[in-house]
Parts: C-alpha cells; structure tokens; sequence
C-alpha cells in the first residue's frame, strides 16, 4: 500500500522488471556509459546509478518506510513510496 494522500497503488513490477531503482540508460557508445556491473554487464554514465543497481543484486534494501516497514534500494523510491 502506498502512503501517499490521494494516489491510488498502481500494479507491481513483474520479475525481471527491476533495474535496481535506476532508469535503464538509453543505447549508446560504451565511453557515454563507462561504469559497468561486473555481475550483468549493464552500463550506466555514472558511478552512483551503478551503486544503486548493485544493490539489486546483493538484495541490498537500505531504505525502509518507517510506516509499514517495506525497504527500498534508493531514497528516491522510499520517497516515491510515501
């Protein structure tokens, strides 16, 4: 359940889905995305979009709602959330 006032909770990502709370980066030369993910391979133009996929991968959720207790990989989405 979403916490925000007024907005009403949309469908779940499918598996798959998740790109570690970070927007796919749109294809282009490799030295426009020069961070890459050593577990996936995927690219991305700076170092704190990789860190926060990474976290994808380690099920790493640093960020938890302190209404209902559900975690986040980034702020952004903890934000979003709320």
């Amino acid at each position: 359940a979403q916490h925000r006032l007024g907005k009403a909770p949309g469908p779940e990502p499918g598996p798959g889905a998740d790109t570690g709370g970070v927007p796919a980066a749109p294809p282009g030369p490799a030295e426009e995305r020069p961070h890459g993910c050593a577990e996936c391979g995927k690219s991305f133009s700076g170092k704190k979009s990789l860190r926060i996929h990474q976290r994808s991968h380690a099920a790493e959720r640093p960020y938890p709602c302190a209404e209902c207790g559900k975690s986040f990989n980034c702020h952004s989405g903890l934000v979003r959330h709320q």
